[in-house]
Formats: structure tokens, sequence, C-alpha cells
């Protein structure tokens, strides 16, 4: 019996997340209309109009990037927060899972939630986004290096149907392995 917090920035994405609660009836899901980062701020998010899924802090989308599509977007100004304030503000005792699709903010969102991931020996679903990853100055190697200080071990390549222990993996290999892809992975510490 448990509860699921989901933080969706982008106002048209919310609605259609309320929306879709409603429908099922869901009742053990609380919404926020505000993503997540490293620190409290309001930033731009670039949502393309035919694909509102691929909204981004970047001029680019994924898509745009790998496949030379070209897409109109909205600009948007969302407000981001650290999702450790909000675990303490909302006095949460622990999570189990996070699942995270945030288009190339990986590290900000980690490092926002840093202090709940260290206490809390929870899997980790999330999309790994290279190329705008590239785009906002991380590379593969500081997110994996980060994620190892947190006390993740083993990464599950959900898309690759394979699994890497990450104290045994060197940087080249994540660096191959991830190379200009968006790749869905399961984190474990153990």
């Amino acid at each position: 019996k448990g509860c699921v917090y989901a933080f969706e920035p982008v106002p048209r994405n919310f609605e259609r997340l309320m929306r879709n609660l409603k429908v099922n009836q869901v009742k053990n899901v609380k919404a926020y209309n505000f993503g997540l980062s490293d620190r409290d701020e309001v930033l731009p998010v670039y949502v393309p109009n035919d694909n509102p899924g691929e909204a981004t802090l970047y001029q680019e989308s994924y898509s745009e990037i790998t496949k030379g599509i070209k897409m109109e977007k909205e600009k948007v100004n969302v407000r981001l927060i650290p999702f450790d304030s909000f675990y303490e503000g909302n006095a949460l005792d622990r999570i189990n899972v996070v699942k995270m699709d945030v288009e190339g903010a990986e590290l900000n969102v980690l490092k926002g939630m840093e202090n709940t991931l260290s206490q809390n020996s929870c899997k980790l679903f999330m999309e790994v986004n290279a190329p705008l990853l590239n785009l906002s100055g991380v590379s593969i190697e500081d997110l994996f290096e980060f994620l190892i200080s947190l006390g993740f071990k083993t990464c599950f390549l959900v898309d690759l149907e394979s699994k890497i222990n990450l104290l045994q993996v060197n940087s080249e290999k994540i660096k191959e392995i991830f190379d200009n892809r968006s790749i869905n992975v399961i984190l474990e510490h153990s």
C-alpha cells in the first residue's frame, strides 16, 4: 500500500497526467506541477508541439539531435526544486523506487536527491539520454561516477537486455555503451 509522488513541470503534460489519474480512478498518486533539479529555480523548458514528452531544458530535443528532425516548440517557464527539500518538507520516511525520464537533466535531478538516495537503498529506473547530457555539459562518465558514489553497483541495460557491474567496468566501456543514444536502465545497490 504505497504512495507514488509524481512530478511533471510542463503544464500540458501535467493536465494529461491528472486526466489519466482521474479516468483510471487512481487514488495512491500525489501529482505536483513542478519538476526536480539540484536547486530551487525557474527555468525555460522547450516543449515540442507534436511530442510534448520530449520537453527539455535545451533548445534541441533528442529527435532533433539524433534524427535531424526539426520540431516546432513552445517555451514554458517551469519551477524546479531539489527532491531532498520535498522529502524533508513532507516528512517522508523512505522511498523504494525512483523512476525518472528527464531528457538530459539526469545529473542535476540526482544531485538534488543525493541525501535521499544515500539514505534509502532503492531501485532507480531511468532513461539515460547521452546526447542531451552532452548538451548540458555533463559526460556519461560524470553521471556514472556520481551513481557509484551513491552506492549503486548494478546497472541493468533494459534496451540491450544485459547488465553491468559498475565497479568492474571502465569509463571507456560506459562511453561505448551509451554513445549518442538514449537507454533505459535499472540501477540497484547490490
